[in-house]
């Protein structure tokens, strides 16, 4: 079972490999922001104004 799971991952790879060159991708990485910390959130850490204004008071 685990088998054909992980040969159905890798078609899909494959697919989406010839559909997005390499080079496009990391091009569309460089433009994403990073990512925000989900930990801190769970603690209630505020780090930006943005946070700050949406947390309940």
């Amino acid at each position: 079972m685990l088998d054909g799971i992980i040969a159905g991952v890798r078609e899909d790879l494959q697919v989406r490999r010839a559909e997005v060159p390499l080079a496009e991708l990391r091009a569309r990485v460089a433009d994403v922001p990073p990512a925000l910390d989900g930990l801190a959130e769970l603690r209630g850490a505020v780090t930006t104004p943005q946070e700050s204004a949406s947390s309940p008071r």
